[in-house]
């Protein structure tokens, strides 16, 4: 059976839900709130109730912004089923869509998928393969965590979606969910590491390298904190030298770049230009390598944080690099949006 998103959204509306300004307003997140936040989200409406849930975690860091928000995503779907996901936004790194979709489609199953993806292009034109990754988070946990038969599963799941990208959107989410285990919730646990720190790059075919590699460095700088418990440069460092070995070098410093602004957060919680410029300088090899990671994480700055601290990211580059990685700082070119690699 085939789903139209106008379908979904006359189905998710038989939740039916009044404003109620008495409704008393939850002032707790995460385990445990489940059930207030959803009869909160059905008495005030999920407008009404996002724009608590942005006050309330409007002081803590991006990371916990983005962990709290997939809590909300979920507590929105079994609120008001697929009719929230217009309520959410692309702020928060998109964690409400993540959590969102991941939960339809592991409820809904996957004749869901294709209307899904429509309505993210409709409520995020500009942004559009963002909010498709919390699809591929969803495809995932949909066929289950069993083996790689499930995860090749979802990648061709992925590969019928109209505009699949070959990093982001949809197989971008299929693997975060394999190495993170995103949709478990509070009981999330990363894949465990084996001999071949490069699977399931060096297993996948050939279409899905890319994103695969650009995705790895994510679950390397979790998965050796057993051997680095004390040291993110140590963690970051090591995950240079394994893209070094990597199929797809470029991307995976791209990667590498993709969790700076987390990664270099200071002892106030807050991403630290420094300390990220500090960081790309460990992980690299050589100034392609530095210059990739770098470009990513202006990139992520400009979105996440300031358009003064993404220059500032760039500011201290040879004058062809600088201008390059200004691009990415003004988000003018991105992963889905590629500009000539300067001579260096």
């Amino acid at each position: 059976m085939k789903l139209t998103l106008a379908a979904l959204i006359v189905g998710g509306a038989v939740l039916a839900y009044a404003v109620a300004p008495a409704a008393t307003p939850p002032e707790e997140l995460g385990a445990g709130q489940e059930d207030a936040w959803t009869s909160y989200i059905r008495d005030a409406g999920p407008a009404a109730a996002y724009a608590h849930f942005s006050e309330l975690i409007s002081s803590n860091t991006p990371p916990e912004q983005h962990t709290y928000a997939h809590f909300f995503g979920g507590v929105l779907f079994r609120a008001v089923g697929t009719s929230g996901l217009a309520t959410c936004d692309s702020r928060y790194s998109f964690g409400c869509f993540h959590e969102f979709l991941g939960e339809a489609i592991r409820d809904l199953g996957l004749d869901v998928v294709e209307a899904l993806n429509a309505g993210c292009r409709e409520a995020l034109p500009q942004t559009f393969l963002s909010c498709q990754h919390g699809i591929g988070h969803g495809i995932y946990a949909h066929f289950g965590y069993d083996d790689e038969s499930s995860l090749f599963s979802a990648l061709d799941a992925c590969r019928r979606l109209p505009d699949a990208d070959i990093i982001g959107g949809c197989y971008g989410g299929v693997f975060m969910e394999y190495n993170q285990r995103t949709m478990w919730g509070t009981s999330a646990q990363l894949r465990p590491a084996r001999d071949d720190m490069h699977y399931p790059c060096s297993a996948v075919d050939e279409a899905f390298v890319t994103a695969c590699t650009y995705w790895q460095p994510q679950w390397w700088i979790e998965v050796l904190r057993e051997r680095f418990p004390d040291s993110r440069e140590a963690r970051i460092r090591e995950a240079g030298a394994l893209c070094t070995e990597s199929l797809d070098r470029e991307h995976c410093f791209q990667g590498i770049g993709n969790f700076m602004l987390a990664e270099s957060r200071d002892e106030r919680g807050r991403p630290s230009v420094s300390i990220a410029r500090g960081f790309c300088a460990a992980a690299a090899r050589s100034r392609t390598d530095e210059l990739h990671c770098l470009a990513i994480t202006a990139n992520h700055f400009g979105i996440d944080s300031s358009q003064e601290e993404a220059f500032a990211v760039c500011a201290e580059l040879p004058p062809a690099s600088k201008a390059y990685c200004e691009q990415y700082a003004t988000n003018s070119a991105n992963i889905a949006n590629r500009i000539p690699f300067p001579d260096l």
